[in-house]
């Protein structure tokens, strides 16, 4: 193998492009992709967060189970990438813009969601023996999880990018298409139509994978579908100069609310972070929701603690595709011979790029760990759906996250609406088990999404 072609230029997609380097140097490397805005790694708030993002619908789940046992794995590597940044001066400073997570939850909190996926937590750290420390407070209950910091993501994957264009080529297009040509090697053709020719090529462009895959020839889609996880988060800091800027030691987060992710704040180098709204869409929709800014402007204040007042804040918006699949589990490992697709890592892509760069770069060249055999078990290109529980049980909790989305967002959440919602959920569940052997629950999540795409 002397040419590889990484397409996608967010976290994973550079984080496999410097392995490569770092480890076969004389490789020909190519990394295709635009920088876009919309790139949920640029507009990620960058937790390292294995163990909080755990909630009630993902806690049994084998997925889950499997992070958890390669937690430890994962963080060290974030260690191993910030030695290596700065022995060879990409960075000047530590890539750690804060230290530790604090989750809490008031105790007059009456969102079920929050509450079972707050225990939920807890109960993942007593299993796998996640060194935590239980808080508390008069008015709430709070977990210090002493080992998951936050990155910023704009100054550490900028300069990656701009390291690896000193070092590699980097062609800033994206890819139109793939096909095989008859001596088994690939042709990757950009969108302004010029062909070039690899031994071996890795999709990883996140939300767009799917469409890639779909225009390329002879090259198999995996059966589980993925759409645009949309997140929407500010970006805050103050607007008067002999005001300091706000300034978080710690992550400070609450639970996952409904299957999406909580209110949180994290450190960057010159602004806090306030994440973050979640939305699956088939659609890659360009302008946030008026709502979800509301409720992150609230939760800047209720929740993270930051006076917007004293500060004298002023914020910007920041958005990014998260790539979600129909069953939540990521699409991971070989579509043919020497092609390989990685995407569809919702949340905690970036927090898993390291991991899952080394891992996959060991497996091109041969060298099969125990536990990467195992995550391409779960991901499998070729594999079935995998079912979030029963039926009723999914359609039931897909109801309880929508009764407390209204809530959240000051909406009506009445008798009508509610079977409205149980009818769409239920042919949801039709579409998706019209050809299967098994009874397969979908994530509450995604049958919204899952609905508008295939039922409509």
């Amino acid at each position: 193998m002397k040419s590889i072609a990484v397409i996608g230029r967010g976290s994973i997609g550079l984080l496999i492009a410097l392995e490569l380097h770092k480890n076969h140097p004389d490789l020909d490397i190519t990394l295709f992709g635009e920088r876009s805005k919309y790139s949920a790694s640029y507009a990620a708030g960058a937790m390292l967060n294995i163990l909080s993002e755990i909630d009630c619908f993902n806690v049994e789940l084998p997925l889950t189970k499997w992070k958890l046992k390669n937690r430890s794995k994962a963080l060290k590597e974030w260690d191993y990438l910030n030695d290596y940044l700065l022995n060879n001066q990409i960075l000047d400073k530590s890539i750690y813009t804060s230290f530790g997570t604090s989750m809490s939850i008031e105790n007059s909190s009456i969102n079920e969601c929050e509450k079972n996926s707050f225990d939920s937590v807890m109960k993942a750290a007593k299993e796998f023996n996640v060194d935590i420390e239980i808080i508390n407070h008069d008015d709430q209950q709070e977990i210090l999880i002493k080992d998951e910091h936050s990155v910023d993501s704009n100054s550490l994957l900028g300069a990656i990018d701009s390291y690896l264009q000193s070092q590699i080529n980097v062609l800033d297009t994206n890819v139109r298409s793939i096909k095989k040509n008859a001596h088994k090697d690939w042709s990757v053709i950009d969108e302004n139509n010029n062909e070039n020719i690899f031994d071996a090529v890795i999709i990883a462009c996140g939300s767009w994978s799917e469409k890639l895959i779909s225009q390329s020839q002879d090259i198999p889609l995996p059966k589980i579908q993925s759409f645009y996880g949309i997140g929407c988060a500010l970006l805050v800091n103050s607007q008067l100069p002999h005001l300091k800027d706000p300034n978080l030691k710690q992550i400070k987060r609450t639970p996952n609310r409904g299957g999406t992710c909580g209110i949180h704040g994290v450190q960057r180098d010159n602004c806090v972070y306030i994440g973050a709204s979640s939305h699956v869409s088939h659609k890659d929709l360009k302008l946030p929701n008026p709502e979800s800014i509301r409720v992150l402007i609230e939760g800047t204040q209720k929740f993270i603690g930051i006076n917007i007042s004293e500060f004298a804040l002023g914020f910007e918006t920041a958005m990014g595709y998260r790539p979600v699949t129909s069953d939540h589990v990521p699409i991971i490992g070989s579509l043919s011979d020497n092609l390989f697709c990685i995407y569809g890592t919702k949340r905690d892509g970036l927090t898993w790029a390291p991991f899952y760069a080394k891992c996959l770069v060991n497996n091109m060249f041969g060298k099969l760990e125990m536990d990467w055999d195992e995550l391409l078990n779960l991901c499998s290109p070729s594999r079935e759906h995998i079912s979030a529980g029963s039926i009723d049980d999914c359609i039931d909790l897909y109801l309880l996250t929508k009764e407390w989305e209204d809530y959240q967002h000051n909406q009506v959440f009445d008798e009508k609406k509610k079977q409205r919602l149980r009818k769409m959920a239920q042919e949801a569940h039709d579409f998706i088990n019209r050809d299967s052997d098994i009874k397969i629950g979908l994530n509450p999540e995604i049958i919204n999404v899952l609905y508008y795409r295939n039922c409509v």
